[in-house]
């Protein structure tokens, strides 16, 4: 009978190591000085780690939890860094945040916030695989993809389409001119 091949896809290592990038940008939010380029980098990791996830196979018949390893302090502080970033800029009206639904007013959102979200996730998925032999990390890529479906990727579009338009617009360089 054929054992089950127990090696990482390419797909799965590539998600890790752009969860890690993304995870090591945000780690330097508290240093960074330039929010256009810090929005660049941004702009070129979460379409990528988007596409990743994606094209990695569903199966949650096979998730493993990841283990919740980020607390409230280092949350409050990745959020806290990236608010000093964007400035009046991270709070911005969401038409399609899923309280405007009941509300007959315009949904603030934040775009600190959702990054911090997306941090958490990515935080605690690359602490988990770090933490796992290499056989059995399956399970906790395959919890991964749920949370993508469920969560984490209508996130990532949302923070995605407000730093795409702050670079776009040229509204992050024109502050620093």
């Amino acid at each position: 009978m054929h054992e089950p091949d127990s090696r990482l896809t390419r797909g799965a290592i590539a998600l890790v190591a752009l969860c890690h990038e993304y995870c090591l940008t945000i780690d330097s939010a508290g240093e960074c000085s330039d929010a256009a380029d810090f929005t660049r980098r941004l702009l070129g990791l979460l379409p990528r780690i988007y596409i990743t996830a994606f094209d990695l196979p569903y199966a949650p018949e096979e998730a493993e939890d990841i283990s919740g390893i980020l607390d409230e302090e280092q949350y409050a502080g990745v959020c806290s860094s990236v608010a000093r970033i964007y400035g009046e800029h991270d709070t911005y009206l969401d038409a399609l945040h899923e309280d405007m639904k009941y509300s007959e007013t315009p949904v603030a959102a934040s775009l600190s916030e959702q990054l911090a979200d997306l941090y958490q996730a990515f935080y605690d998925f690359t602490g988990t695989v770090k933490e796992l032999p290499a056989d059995s990390i399956d399970g906790t890529v395959a919890d991964m993809c749920v949370r993508f479906r469920d969560y984490w990727s209508a996130t990532l579009c949302t923070a995605l389409r407000v730093l795409n338009h702050l670079y776009q617009e040229g509204i992050l360089t024109e502050e620093q001119d």
